[in-house]
């Protein structure tokens, strides 16, 4: 019983953590559609993640359109990075994010 038990628990975390797999929502299209469905739950609606939990802000990041798009597909990330890999999501999505950040949430 406690195998089964432990075995339904790491299933559980497996799919809790893996936001990859999943793209199958023909409703959301745009970029703000798309951050609140991917992002908003760690970085906040506003852009402004959660400092104690070590979720950075994206409203004030100085990174480039390329550097954005690459990190949200999971390239050129530190190794300890607690940020889901996005590698499975179309690039169409990856850039209306990174713009909906860039022209929506970046400071200035």
């Amino acid at each position: 019983m406690r195998r089964i038990f432990v075995t339904a628990l790491g299933v559980v975390v497996l799919v809790a953590c893996s936001r990859d797999d999943d793209h199958r929502h023909p409703q959301l299209k745009t970029g703000k559609q798309l951050y609140v469905h991917h992002c908003a739950s760690c970085h906040q609606d506003s852009g402004d993640g959660v400092f104690v939990e070590g979720v950075p802000p994206l409203k004030d990041t100085s990174m480039t359109y390329r550097q954005m798009t690459d990190h949200i597909r999971g390239h050129g990330r530190a190794g300890d990075s607690r940020m889901p890999e996005f590698s499975t999501m179309s690039r169409k999505e990856v850039e209306a994010i990174a713009i909906y950040i860039r022209n929506s949430l970046a400071a200035g």
